[in-house]
């Protein structure tokens, strides 16, 4: 007698569960993306949460779809310079995908790869630089190469210090032999330069103590133009191939450079409370007219026509060189819920919170959602109490205490 009621239990569970359905909050935090060279209208995304649903659009951020899943969110992500749908991410780990997202394949990187950011070179595409820190047997500073679009990879540690790492990679746009890098190397802001493709690293002091070295930038119109952003001291310039360096804005820290196609001159940098323009190839900046929402710019995509800005509050685009801005993931669901709290006192209350970035709060149950002023600093939020008899007071614990 207890079979036919299990299987109607089943039956009805099972009802349930196909009639689920995505109610929000949509959008979520950005931590990466790239824009291909050859048709801005593809953009990848890399959300701040994993597994990490790499989201896609092909028609200048209109539209999303989701890709193949990556184990970890990407650090920095690259569009091959002619080929849209050749993509390479840098998740710790190094994978790349020849079908625009579809599926990705393990790059096998000797030496205990951990990569933070990887380039393509406009020149040879098959040439590839990631860096990130080897374990020789501890963590440095180190650089993982290809000469053949990934089916091998070569690696070196560019720094002996007992703890270093590698933040930022750029190719120099003339000789393809040329690059820089820079990251974490104690107190001093340093970059190391390879003038043979990357098998060998010259150290360059700045002669600036400003930590993580988070963004490299060669300019195209006068490739001994370099620009490095660092963590405490800004955006540092060197106009003779980075022999030597001054420092040219003071804003703090610096994660991303993007330049203007067409019109390299203007560069935009990303920072965690403004983006910032430059119309002389860096000598000089100044804040856009309006900061995109939620700042935190570690994702700067520019094209000859619209502006791109991630944030950990989504994604936006902007037509008036930052004047106003436009989300365009505000219905795409990615981010991760960790917490959820009815609230007491209120039969409809409602509230979430967005791994480590944000919380959100619904009194319709789940129909409409505001997300509340952030004020999370040192990691996700472990639960969340409200008032029975004042609904809208509420408790939250944090990671930290």
């Amino acid at each position: 007698m207890k079979k036919p009621a299990l299987a109607m239990l089943l039956i009805a569970l099972g009802v349930a569960y196909a009639d689920w359905s995505c109610i929000g909050p949509f959008g979520g935090a950005v931590y990466s993306g790239a824009i291909s060279a050859s048709n801005p209208q593809v953009i990848y995304l890399s959300p701040k949460s994993y597994p990490t649903p790499l989201l896609k659009s092909t028609d200048g951020g209109a539209n999303w779809t989701q890709t193949a899943q990556l184990g970890y969110m990407g650090f920095r992500v690259a569009v091959h310079p002619t080929d849209e749908n050749n993509v390479i991410a840098a998740t710790g780990a190094l994978y790349k995908s020849t079908n625009g997202g579809g599926s990705w394949t393990y790059q096998n990187v000797p030496g205990g790869c951990y990569a933070q950011d990887v380039a393509y070179s406009t020149l040879d595409p098959q040439k590839m630089l990631a860096v990130g820190y080897v374990y020789t047997p501890t963590a440095h500073f180190g650089v993982y190469r290809t000469t053949n679009g990934g089916s091998s990879w070569d690696t070196a540690s560019v720094d002996t210090m007992s703890y270093s790492m590698g933040y930022s990679v750029a190719f120099d746009p003339v000789d393809a032999n040329v690059a820089y890098c820079g990251g974490y190397n104690g107190t001093p802001t340093v970059v190391f330069k390879t003038a043979d493709g990357g098998v060998s690293w010259a150290r360059i002091e700045t002669g600036f103590n400003g930590y993580y070295c988070y963004a490299m930038h060669v300019s195209p119109l006068n490739h001994n133009i370099v620009l490095a952003g660092s963590y405490y001291t800004g955006i540092l310039r060197s106009t003779d191939a980075g022999a030597t360096w001054s420092q040219v804005a003071t804003y703090q820290p610096i994660y991303a450079f993007a330049a203007k196609p067409g019109q390299e001159a203007t560069i935009y940098a990303g920072t965690d409370n403004a983006l910032y323009v430059s119309n002389d190839t860096g000598l000089t900046w100044a804040a856009v007219a309006s900061p995109p929402p939620g700042i935190w710019g570690r994702t700067v995509l520019v094209t000859a026509g619209p502006i791109y800005f991630g944030s950990k509050s989504g994604f936006f685009s902007s037509t008036d060189q930052g004047a106003s801005w436009t989300p365009l993931i505000d219905d795409v669901a990615f981010a991760k819920v960790q917490t959820m709290t009815l609230a007491a006192g209120e039969p409809e209350g409602v509230w979430i919170e967005y791994k480590d970035e944000a919380v959100f709060r619904s009194s319709d149950n789940g129909a409409n959602w505001t997300r509340c002023a952030d004020f999370l600093s040192c990691g996700n939020i472990c639960g969340i109490a409200t008032d029975p008899r004042s609904p809208l007071t509420a408790w939250a614990l944090e990671g930290s205490g």
